[in-house]
């Protein structure tokens, strides 16, 4: 399907929730091979999974014991509340994935240890992560103010 819509030119967002109950990092990078295979996508939009009450996941996340029932978080660019052990994504690998997933879905397998790096420093101005998205933006959207507007042409 993806590919129809890239072939008649409609630009689109792939959104993705990372930090799910039960989610691994292989589990994120199952995911990331999914968005590499598809490679139409204009934008990827990657957030933080929110346990909103009355839903599943947030009981089945209480019940593992992995959030306190009294807590609630309504941001998707905040840390994750859940507290899962390991082998599960803990807040902080949480994070860093949500910050980095676009540049591994974009940038080489070879980049992989220098974004794992990037995962690694506090926010988004590390200097790791702030040259490669700089690369990751100019790789996506062109290097002039022409090449880019030329991106949302279709």
């Amino acid at each position: 399907q993806a590919g129809i819509v890239k072939k008649v030119g409609i630009p689109y967002t792939i959104n993705i929730l990372i930090g799910m109950p039960y989610e691994t990092r292989e589990l994120v990078f199952e995911t990331l091979d999914l968005i590499k295979e598809i490679d139409s996508w204009d934008a990827l939009s990657v957030n933080t999974f929110v346990p909103y009450h009355g839903t599943i996941l947030r009981r089945n996340a209480i019940e593992e014991g992995w959030l306190d029932p009294d807590k609630q978080s309504t941001s998707v660019i905040s840390e994750s509340i859940l507290e899962m052990p390991e082998p599960y994504l803990n807040s902080g690998e949480i994070l860093g994935l949500v910050k980095t997933l676009p540049l591994y879905a974009r940038l080489g397998e070879d980049r992989f240890p220098e974004i794992a790096q990037a995962e690694c420093e506090k926010g988004s101005e590390g200097p790791i992560f702030a040259k490669l998205k700089e690369e990751w933006y100019t790789l996506t959207y062109g290097s002039s103010e022409e090449e880019r507007n030329l991106t949302y042409q279709g």
